[in-house]
């Protein structure tokens, strides 16, 4: 087993039930039927998160290379990400449906806060772990500024602004950035 592989199983272990937690949530949903008041945002957010994990696996891939320079605080900074991602997918959609059913609309207004703060929160524990290993090897430093840094300040303001279409806005646009930065991109050999 190759570094990279050794310290991708770990972090793919909780990217893998993040994941899954979407899914089984979705599943859920799905069968209670009539139960369940539809809304569009916590679905979206559920999509977001879901794609923010495939384009996080997705770019890993890259990092390969560099995986002999991680250090056991550039792993534990990976970790509480991934850690993040799994939060954050998990405040997307209700865990449960309950036999007085479930309205998705206040289901996500409950969880909207903790959602959007563990958005905002993700991105930059990621960039520490790049800068970390662009320091310890040849893997390139993050760029100064690209319209993806405006997504934590964006998500945190989300954390007090409560208007939904400002929400599904920025879960829209971020879809649409995740689908874009993946897009046609096959991994390196």
């Amino acid at each position: 087993m190759e570094p990279f592989d050794y310290l991708l199983t770990f972090a793919a272990i909780v990217m893998g039930i993040a994941v899954s937690d979407v899914f089984v949530s979705l599943n859920r949903l799905l069968a209670a039927g009539s139960r369940v008041k539809w809304d569009w945002l916590g679905p979206l957010a559920a999509l977001a998160a879901l794609l923010k994990i495939l384009t996080q696996w997705w770019a890993w891939y890259s990092v390969r290379g560099s995986a002999p320079a991680v250090t056991f605080e550039l792993f534990a900074l990976l970790v509480a990400s991934v850690g993040l991602l799994f939060l954050m997918s998990s405040a997307a959609l209700p865990d449960e449906v309950g036999p007085e059913g479930v309205d998705l609309k206040d289901s996500f207004a409950a969880a909207s806060r903790r959602y959007f703060l563990l958005f905002a929160l993700h991105t930059p524990l990621l960039w520490l772990f790049v800068w970390g290993l662009s320091q310890r090897s040849d893997y390139p430093a993050p760029y100064l500024f690209n319209l993806g840094h405006l997504a934590p300040a964006t998500a945190l303001i989300l954390v007090f602004v409560r208007n939904r279409w400002a929400q599904g806005g920025f879960l829209a646009a971020m879809c649409g950035l995740y689908l874009w930065q993946g897009f046609g991109h096959p991994l390196p050999s």
